[in-house]
């Protein structure tokens, strides 16, 4: 059975190039806070990332649908997920840290004092407590793309 579903294709298409797009008017300046400009783009653009992580989700838990017809193991899914990602995820977040230590010019790194930081990344739950805390720095402050694990 193929896992492919080809008319999600041109909603993945749009949504890639809205993603781009808008990291494009964003890093070009042309979106400028504030601006007319700035608010049409976010306007347009700024859900386009719901719209790509609703097609990613569903594409990628499909199987665990139609496996032979009937619902398939969610645990066996979730393993298999934690399996792929999670040795990866850890060692980005060592490497981070690793940065934190070594490389000159850094704030003070002081390990006891950023252990619930760490804890919070490494468990995945950075965004959810950026709920409550909007100061919490995601990747310790330096890997921000850690946002999207949870």
């Amino acid at each position: 059975m193929s896992r492919r579903v080809p008319v999600l294709d041109g909603f993945r298409g749009y949504a890639i190039l809205g993603v781009v797009s808008l990291h494009l008017l964003l890093l070009s300046k042309v979106a400028t806070p504030g601006t007319h400009v700035s608010l049409v783009t976010w306007g347009i653009l700024g859900n386009i990332i719901d719209t790509f992580f609703i097609i990613s989700g569903f594409v990628i838990f499909l199987p665990v649908v139609l496996r032979e017809g009937r619902l398939g193991s969610i645990r066996d899914f979730a393993v298999g997920r934690a399996v792929r990602l999670l040795p990866a995820y850890w060692l980005s977040i060592a490497v981070v840290i690793l940065l934190l230590v070594v490389v000159p010019g850094q704030a003070d790194f002081r390990f006891i004092h950023r252990l619930p930081e760490i804890l919070a990344d490494m468990g995945a739950l950075q965004m959810p407590i950026r709920l409550f805390d909007g100061t919490f720095q995601v990747g310790l402050g330096i890997n921000g793309a850690l946002w999207m694990i949870p």
